[in-house]
């Protein structure tokens, strides 16, 4: 049984990103409900991190630090 028929309600994406056109990646996996990109995320900087770190840390229920400073790893 696929994830969507189990009733999960988001699908992340994560891929390189650079040159390509959001409306095709939609078109190529439409259950695909937001789209991070890798580099950013590895970076840990960016708009995709942002939004990646803090619905990551929504979905498990972990608080993020106050300050924008970078996580340590």
């Amino acid at each position: 049984m696929k994830a969507k028929q189990k009733g999960f309600k988001d699908f992340w994406t994560i891929i390189s990103k650079t040159g390509l056109e959001m409306y095709k990646l939609r078109q190529e996996s439409q259950t695909t409900t937001e789209w991070f990109d890798v580099t950013e995320i590895l970076a840990r900087e960016g708009r995709d991190w942002e939004d990646f770190s803090q619905r990551l840390a929504g979905a498990a229920e972990i608080p993020l630090p106050t300050s924008k400073a970078k996580l340590k790893t």
